[in-house]
């Protein structure tokens, strides 16, 4: 609709027109989606978030009183809450829960958890209503995380506490989302800044969408050409795109702490660390080494099909073994599919030679702003 309106020379809310383009902020719109998806998988409904066209989600905070309604801003509190994880990483454990406890300026952190945690409750609270209601689901309603939660037994034959369940949902929606979003904005953005790439990409995926005619699918409103995960998950220049993306902005700000084993020592280029030592690998650091190449701070999907493949025993973004982001087979199927239906539905610039990604650094690196201009292709 919005590339409608801009053809027509009319702009509309959070969006203006130029040259016959709608421009817009690309960041809330992958925040949006990025939420709404997870959601919908965690908790079997979407947070409404595209629909609503803000960072506003109602957590109802009573089941007795339906108006007891908060909106909350979800993609904001999640935001904050990786800002001050970010600030507290960096000191022992000890003197963390001392400022959790007494320094006034990490009242808003503590905040944000809380009505964070109001959301994912309020959700869980609906769902165990209508169970114990005996009311009918939706027949169309596929099977999310609550599902699973709810069948899940302990040792002794006991389901799952409340509190459990809803620390489940609330870490899937917390670890799934705000680095998807910031991923994809990324991705647009290099994307964007290179008309050759955006042209190879849009060659490979409509190779793709070869039988389908984009105004007949328009005409019957069959979503646009959005392809089935199998269609692309192993179209090759749009997995180096997102794996391009993934090394070059590294959406995790801050490396994870680990331990050198007591009574051992880890030598890592020349520098010996004792045992007890605590270190990490900083990603941001190691995806711009010369293990890339001459040219490691350039975004240049081609390097990920050269040398059959030879960088991937160096690709780790959601890091290795048996800490590595338990999601990473979800974040990487959304990006895929994200991707490929962005781009072959739209052409994409940035809205000016000089428009840059804006970035601010916590523990998530949190793209707030990348203004671009789209339009319909076809």
């Amino acid at each position: 609709m919005r590339c409608q309106q801009a053809l027509k020379g009319v702009s509309g809310f959070n969006w203006e027109v130029k040259d016959g383009r709608a421009m817009i902020n690309c960041c809330p719109q992958f925040s949006y989606i990025s939420f709404d998806i997870i959601s919908d998988l965690a908790l079997g409904v979407p947070f409404g978030l595209i629909e609503a066209q803000k960072d506003s989600t109602p957590a109802a905070l009573s089941l007795v009183s339906k108006k007891n309604v908060q909106n909350l801003p979800v993609v904001r509190l999640i935001a904050k809450g990786g800002a001050g994880a970010m600030a507290l990483g960096s000191y022992p454990p000890w003197v963390q829960k001392l400022l959790l406890l007494g320094t006034p300026w990490h009242i808003p952190d503590l905040i944000a958890r809380r009505d964070f945690r109001n959301i994912t409750k309020a959700a869980v609270d609906t769902r165990v209503n209508k169970a114990e209601n005996e009311e009918p689901e939706d027949e169309k309603k596929g099977v999310d995380l609550l599902d699973k939660l709810f069948e899940v037994k302990n040792h002794d034959g006991s389901p799952l506490t409340r509190d459990e369940i809803d620390s489940e949902a609330l870490v899937t929606i917390g670890a799934g989302s705000d680095t998807t979003s910031n991923s994809l904005s990324a991705l647009c953005y290099y994307v964007a800044s290179d008309p050759q790439v955006q042209k190879k990409l849009q060659e490979e995926l409509d190779s793709v969408h070869a039988s389908t005619d984009i105004a007949e699918l328009e005409q019957t409103k069959s979503f646009y050409g959005i392809v089935e995960y199998e269609q692309v998950k192993n179209l090759p220049y749009l997995n180096a795109c997102v794996k391009e993306a993934l090394r070059l902005y590294s959406t995790v700000g801050t490396g994870l702490p680990r331990v050198v084993p007591a009574g051992k020592t880890l030598t890592i280029a020349g520098e010996t660390f004792n045992g007890g030592s605590v270190i990490s690998v900083p990603s941001y650091s190691t995806n711009r080494s010369n293990v890339w190449g001459a040219d490691p701070e350039t975004f240049r999907p081609e390097r990920w099909l050269e040398d059959g493949g030879s960088l991937n025993k160096y690709f780790v973004p959601f890091s290795t073994g048996s800490r590595a982001c338990v999601g990473r087979n979800l974040a990487n199927m959304n990006m895929l599919l994200v991707a490929a239906t962005f781009f072959h539905r739209y052409d994409v610039q940035l809205a000016s030679p000089s428009t840059k990604l804006e970035v601010n650094e916590g523990f998530v690196r949190d793209a707030t702003r990348c203004e671009i201009a789209i339009k319909r292709r076809g």
